[in-house]
């Protein structure tokens, strides 16, 4: 399963409202992109790590929204020990906490994900909230989640993303930009 976004907030490690303190902001959890990301990933799906039902490979990195400057999104995959039907009859039915009233679970094979990406640019100014397809590949995806599958794009599928599905986005005012952020490179904006 791939988890196209987590954020990083205190809210993973205290309760609601204690998260705004700002003594958090020297806590080393709010940093621990792998601890963020499980965390995200149990409140998104209603699984728990410590029970087993999943591990979260390393993530692929930080995605930030290019249209708002300030969305920062962690990118990850989960290997899910449950039955997809059950992880996605409990992520429909709300069972977890992080539920909302405008989340929607869908099953992609990953042989999909290119018809998914170059779909989005066919997609932009469409309502997302009023916009609905049966098909998995004709979802809209939030922009930081359209980053975070480029970015797993390699791992998901062995293979770059083409460079034609890139350009298609970009025509559609959907803009990538890759940054190697790995340790001693200093190339986060």
């Amino acid at each position: 399963m791939f988890i196209a976004g987590g954020w990083m907030t205190s809210m993973n490690f205290v309760p609601r409202a204690e998260c705004d303190d700002e003594k958090h902001i020297l806590d080393a959890r709010l940093y621990d992109v792998r601890g963020q990301a499980i965390a995200e990933f149990e409140e998104e799906s209603g699984l728990s790590r410590t029970a087993g039902q999943f591990s979260i490979s390393t993530p692929f990195g930080i995605v930030r929204d290019l249209d708002t400057g300030f969305n920062l999104a962690i990118s990850y995959a989960a290997d899910i020990k449950e039955p997809s039907a059950r992880v996605r009859e409990i992520m429909e039915k709300g069972l977890h906490e992080g539920r909302d009233e405008y989340d929607r679970v869908f099953m992609l094979p990953v042989s999909d994900l290119d018809k998914l990406l170059l779909n989005q640019a066919q997609l932009v100014g469409k309502n997302p909230l009023t916009y609905e397809s049966a098909k998995p590949e004709e979802q809209i995806l939030l922009h930081e989640a359209i980053g975070g599958f480029v970015a797993a794009h390699q791992t998901l599928t062995g293979r770059s993303v083409e460079r034609k599905t890139l350009d298609k986005l970009a025509q559609a005012g959907i803009n990538i930009v890759q940054k190697d952020t790995s340790i001693g490179t200093h190339q986060l904006d």
